[in-house]
């Protein structure tokens, strides 16, 4: 049980992170992705620019919020 526990650990440590904001966010733009994917609404191709022009805006949205907050306490 120790080793699944530490196995299950190391994953959530490995994708969550100290900014679970961060994960949550990158899950909804996925799945918005899948769904564009899904339907045929943008040409594959775009898509996939604008999914990491995407996340390569909502990092540093998030981690300025966050900082932002974390000061306000």
């Amino acid at each position: 049980m120790k080793f699944v526990l530490g196995f299950l650990q190391f994953w959530n440590d490995l994708i969550i992170g100290d900014c679970w904001q961060i994960a949550v966010g990158i899950a909804v733009l996925l799945g918005l992705g899948v769904a564009a994917l899904r339907f045929q609404v943008i040409p594959n191709g775009l898509l996939a620019i604008l999914l990491a022009a995407a996340i390569m805006i909502l990092v540093p949205v998030i981690l300025v919020l966050e900082a932002r907050a974390s000061r306000a306490q």
